[in-house]
């Protein structure tokens, strides 16, 4: 990272964010802990348990120390330790009574929304691509998602869902939605409408690991909700939900100045530089009307 994308990233950091009001995600940035064994308030493990990371622990393997996107705490998902031709899983998800059964959360029917949150993925515990056939004994590596299911008054599943693939691995394919680059890395899911029928959805964090030992994954400041309008309030408002400015639309904007693309030369002057950023951060500390 150059000189003037640590400045534009220190800058935008000190600007802070403004949390919409509209996440339907409880405790988002996991900074509420839980009652006895349960780490995250209204969170909880249903199989093989995350764990909370804290300013200052270490990263596994040497990957200096670790700071959360938002507030102090951030959610640490493990792989490794079921062997080579096992499957270990890890679901994390939403459970407001502590029952060990989803509870799910309210939506409103025909709206429009979608996933996003941050993710920071050392590149000293990167996460390992996936091998092996579907029931071969050599399958190898690790699977990671975010995902919401909706479900009608009845309790069944209606269908529709957002299955949004942080990290998917297969045979010698693979890909990073967020890469191993040892910073928070933003995120975002395509839209999908509510459905009619329904009334309430799930949240869940799945991690999928065959072996892989001595990965990690942290996660922070997830949102669901709202995806908002067709277009932003003014230019700092970049990503979705519209309307709203938040730390989505800093992560798009340090994305774009950092590689030299639109929409990080807010002038149109062909430049990416501090004059960009006065501009973004005008915008934002104005706010959306």
């Amino acid at each position: 990272m150059n000189r003037l994308t640590t400045t534009a990233f220190a800058i935008l950091t000190a600007v802070g964010a403004t949390a919409s009001a509209q996440n339907l995600a409880p405790n988002p940035s996991y900074e509420d802990a839980g009652p006895g064994f349960i780490v995250v308030d209204q969170w909880t493990n249903f199989t093989t348990p995350a764990d909370v990371a804290q300013n200052g622990e270490i990263i596994p393997n040497g990957g200096g120390f670790f700071t959360a996107q938002d507030g102090s705490r951030a959610i640490r998902f493990t792989a490794g330790g079921a062997g080579t031709n096992n499957q270990l899983d890890t679901v994390f998800g939403i459970d407001t009574n502590y029952d060990g059964i989803e509870d799910r959360l309210p939506v409103t029917p025909g709206e429009e929304v979608h996933l996003s949150g941050w993710l920071y993925h050392p590149s000293v515990a990167q996460l390992q691509p996936r091998s092996g056939t579907g029931g071969a004994m050599d399958r190898f590596g690790s699977q990671f998602f975010l995902e919401t299911r909706f479900y009608d008054a009845n309790g069944d599943y209606t269908g529709t869902r957002i299955k949004h693939w942080l990290y998917e691995g297969r045979d010698t394919v693979s890909w990073f939605v967020v890469p191993p680059v040892d910073e928070w890395t933003y995120f975002e899911s395509e839209s999908v409408v509510v459905p009619e029928d329904a009334v309430d959805a799930t949240l869940i964090w799945v991690l999928i690991t065959f072996g892989d030992p001595g990965s990690y994954i942290y996660a922070d400041n997830v949102y669901f909700g709202p995806a908002g309008s067709a277009g932003g309030c003014n230019a700092a408002d970049l990503a979705e939900p519209f309307g709203v400015l938040d730390l989505g639309d800093i992560g798009v904007f340090v994305s774009a100045f950092t590689a030299n693309m639109e929409p990080g030369d807010l002038n149109d002057d062909g430049i990416y530089d501090l004059t960009d950023i006065g501009l973004f951060v005008t915008d934002f500390t104005d706010g959306c009307p």
